[in-house]
């Protein structure tokens, strides 16, 4: 699998969306793992389905665009593409993908995966979307997303909470919401209205992605003890439990069939298609 990122261009959509990236997958299976940012993917001439925890995406001859987001990112999403498919994906930071949605659409949805329907009106935009190089196609998508922008109201307040939890992620969520002059019930509210979750879910996966970068990126040869007290788990056993919560394995078999892609560190498990 190849995927190529690319950053934002306007100063505006560098406050909501981390990166862009693009690949190109043909009959691909994979399983995605928790992350606090938001990726939206938009794959052209397709149609997907979602079934429990997964999304299956087909292509399709038609000329249209079909995106979907992960709802309840705490668990792994398993993502089936059959035949040849263009991804062109969004990753919005936790409060990112909110300002351009309507207040009508729930990010409080119980399910995992949602189809969305933010970029239907993209191709009525940019008719010619899909075949356009990525230098293009990133201009047409920045210029359809500023003229949907709508901040939303108190966005600095979980902004500012978040660069704390990734900085200082010992501090309980009351003092977290003294550091942002507000009172917790107000915090747990704007995450919940913001980003879909609460901000306790969202420092328990900022751990986990701490941990993921020290053993995959920073170190490989950390001995997982180590790992579990230096990412401020209680011990290696609170560490393992997070773990297997939050993908499905224990440490030493996710690290041994998980591969990494990027700087970004975008983490996928490849996994063999069953063809019925």
């Amino acid at each position: 699998m190849e995927i190529k990122t690319y950053n934002p261009k306007h100063p505006v959509l560098k406050k909501y969306i981390e990166y862009y990236y693009k690949t190109v997958l043909e009959d691909h299976s994979f399983f995605a793992y928790p992350h606090y940012n938001l990726p939206v993917s938009i794959i052209s001439k397709a149609e997907s389905k979602v079934i429990n925890n997964k999304v299956v995406v087909s292509q399709k001859s038609k000329s249209n665009l079909q995106s979907f987001t992960y709802n309840k990112f705490a668990k792994p999403i398993h993502i089936e593409l059959n035949g040849k498919c263009n991804v062109f994906c969004l990753v919005f930071k936790p409060y990112g993908l909110v300002q351009f949605l309507p207040n009508s659409i729930n990010l409080n949805s119980q399910k995992n995966i949602l189809i969305i329907n933010l970029f239907d009106n993209l191709l009525e935009y940019s008719p010619n979307f899909s075949e356009l190089n990525i230098n293009d196609k990133i201009n047409k998508i920045e210029s359809y997303l500023l003229s949907i922008f709508q901040e939303k109201e108190d966005s600095e307040i979980v902004i500012k909470a978040i660069s704390i939890i990734k900085k200082q992620d010992k501090l309980s969520i009351k003092e977290i919401a003294e550091l942002c002059n507000c009172h917790q019930k107000k915090l747990y509210r704007l995450f919940n209205k913001l980003c879909g979750d609460s901000p306790m879910v969202f420092k328990k996966i900022i751990q986990f992605r701490k941990a993921l970068e020290k053993i995959k990126v920073t170190n490989s040869s950390f001995k997982l003890t180590n790992v579990a007290l230096d990412s401020n788990y209680y011990d290696q056993s609170a560490f393992n439990n997070a773990f297997k919560k939050l993908t499905g394995e224990k440490p030493s078999q996710f690290f041994k069939e998980t591969e990494i892609y990027t700087p970004e560190n975008i983490y996928f498990k490849e996994v063999k298609k069953v063809n019925v």
